[in-house]
């Protein structure tokens, strides 16, 4: 029986071998894997940061627009009432 277990244990070597390898190749699957998904999470939030940037931006027009619509408005309403103070000197007179 001693030879059958030193003719085993070189097989139980090289299938520990084989294991202990395949561990490490799994091993760095995993770090390539983890190193991916980090730099996706690096790109998406560079990509977030882009679009806080447009997303100020298009405040910053929309506040200038309505700054616009209001002066407008209020030009409107203005010529309006001179429109019709001028319209009731007409009817006057």
């Amino acid at each position: 029986m001693a030879r059958k277990s030193t003719r085993q244990e070189p097989q139980i070597l090289d299938i520990i071998g084989q294991k202990e390898e395949r561990l490490q190749n799994l091993s760095q699957s995993a770090e390539n894997t983890i190193g991916i998904v980090r730099g996706q999470i690096t790109n998406l939030n560079h990509i977030n940061e882009q679009i806080d940037k447009e997303v100020e931006e298009i405040g910053t027009y929309i506040s200038r627009l309505s700054a616009a619509c209001d002066g407008l408005q209020a030009e409107r309403t203005r010529n309006a009432q001179i429109a019709s103070n001028f319209a009731k000197l007409i009817c006057a007179e």
